[in-house]
């Protein structure tokens, strides 16, 4: 899908960070909701494949090219549950 101001390298990040969220996250967000936290191991994983904070420039752990990373990921929260009423907790 052509979103404009988007490139491929963008597209391919929300991809992968997709079947990411199918994979890691998405199975486990009932439980973490009963449990009222989101265990230490998730957010590691996160961090561990560069999902935390992409928007940051890439020598400080950030991704390709800032906001628009961040942006496109934002987008796949809501599709696997995670969003203002169902937040990550820390």
């Amino acid at each position: 899908m052509d979103r404009g101001i988007y490139n491929e390298d963008h597209e391919i990040f929300r991809a992968a960070f997709r079947r990411y969220l199918d994979r890691e996250v998405a199975p486990h967000l009932e439980q973490w909701e009963a449990d009222r936290e989101t265990p230490r191991s998730a957010w590691k994983g996160l961090g561990e494949q560069g999902y935390l904070c992409p928007w940051l420039p890439e020598k400080y752990g950030g991704y390709i090219s800032g906001r628009k990373t961040g942006n496109s990921a934002r987008w796949e929260y809501p599709r696997c549950g995670i969003g203002s009423c169902r937040p990550l907790r820390f």
